[in-house]
């Protein structure tokens, strides 16, 4: 038995695998435009498409015959049928690469192509650009071609400054280095803790580092430090962010864990009491969040409010009748268009979006399952069926049923 499908189906591009066409002896009656099937009697075997007024055979030609055009270095060849043109491609013809001559030396850079490599066969000493340009910012274009030199000096000036590691430093005893040696950028690590004998207001600590903001540094002020880390708290140690989980039996239900001055808090309910459901639901708080204006935040519901939702009405069965109330129908080029009324079935508050749908057969069809376009929006449901009149009218009925 055949599914019917009474609407249109959208793929989204995705494929049908392992299909058959529709087979048949001869042409289908009665077919709409674009139809096709597969013809398996003798006189016109092949898949065959109703254009509209006829059907043709699909895929076969006539007169194939290929001919060709040619141009300067260029050959097309055609694939037709008959005079009518179905595929081409052309073939281009071989053009030497040739030679550069290098100006007032009478030299030539002689170039080849051979195993898809590109080979030089003469470039003497005159032909390379020698510059004394120099390389700066302000007057860089595309033309000149600093010296060796040049770029050195460049990158001397633009990385003074930049940060050089230099090793470690005590700062039990002894001030850091100072001195001409020493330039902006120089960084150290802090090896001994202190503070450099009195040269740092702020003891240091090992894993610190000191980052030079001057040549010849002589003062604090000509020093960055960057802190190592800062202190973390324990279950036993205050410091920042101490956090402890409560013993009292009314506030159970969590974990924290430590490990490395990281704080792990978790949900721990598996191990508290277990005990008997209540005979009044009440008595279960359940919280939840309410993103609504007004009372929006967390708030909390009981069990029982919980079941008296879900025992709510929750499925409705409606014949396809445009009498009946909440429903209205309209028809447009042979397609016959039900709209629903989310509230008349289920109440305020309930959105179309949350309601599984269903069509079935009605009388004749005996209740199998049909397939349309089903639309739905917050306040309503459309369903609509190919056909119109008594083809559609009460044959068919709508199964609805709230998921949320």
């Amino acid at each position: 038995m055949a599914i019917p499908f009474l609407s249109n189906i959208d793929l989204k591009k995705n494929q049908i695998t392992n299909v058959a066409v529709h087979n048949a002896t001869s042409d289908l009656s009665t077919p709409s435009t674009g139809q096709i099937y597969f013809n398996t009697g003798s006189s016109t075997p092949g898949l065959r498409i109703y254009n509209g007024s006829d059907w043709v055979p699909v895929g076969k030609y006539t007169d194939l015959n290929f001919t060709t055009t040619s141009g300067t270095n260029l050959r097309t060849i055609f694939l037709r049928d008959g005079s009518t043109n179905i595929d081409s491609f052309s073939i281009k013809g071989a053009i030497g690469i040739g030679g550069i001559t290098v100006s007032n030396t009478g030299e030539q850079i002689n170039l080849s192509v051979a195993s898809g490599a590109i080979d030089l066969t003469k470039m003497t000493g005159s032909a390379v650009i020698t510059s004394s340009e120099g390389v700066s910012v302000t007057t860089a274009n595309d033309t000149s071609v600093p010296t060796t030199a040049a770029i050195k000096a460049y990158v001397d000036t633009v990385t003074t400054g930049a940060l050089v590691y230099q090793g470690g430093y005590s700062a039990q005893s002894t001030s850091p280095p100072t001195g001409s040696a020493v330039l902006k950028g120089f960084t150290y690590t802090i090896t001994g803790a202190g503070t450099g004998n009195g040269f740092f207001s702020n003891a240091l600590e090992v894993g610190d580092l000191i980052i030079a903001e001057q040549d010849n540094p002589t003062a604090e002020a000509h020093w960055t430090v960057v802190q190592k880390d800062i202190q973390v708290a324990t279950a036993s140690t205050i410091g920042y962010g101490n956090t402890a989980i409560s013993t009292s039996d009314q506030l159970k239900g969590l974990n924290l864990t430590y490990s490395s001055g990281t704080a792990t808090l978790g949900l721990a309910i598996y191990n508290l009491t277990t005990n008997t459901l209540p005979s009044n639901l009440s008595e279960i708080q359940i919280p939840y969040y309410k993103s609504s204006s007004g009372s929006q935040g967390n708030h909390k519901l009981t069990l029982d409010d919980v079941i008296s939702q879900v025992h709510s009405k929750t499925s409705a069965r409606i014949a396809l009748d445009s009498t009946a109330s909440g429903i209205g129908k309209t028809t447009n080029s042979g397609i016959t268009v039900w709209s629903i009324s989310v509230s008349t079935f289920f109440g305020s508050g309930v959105s179309g979006l949350d309601i599984m749908v269903q069509v079935i057969g009605k009388n004749a069809d005996t209740g199998d399952t049909v397939y349309g376009d089903v639309n739905r929006t917050s306040t309503s449901i459309t369903v609509s069926l190919s056909g119109t009149g008594t083809s559609v009218d009460n044959n068919y009925q709508v199964l609805l049923h709230r998921v949320a």
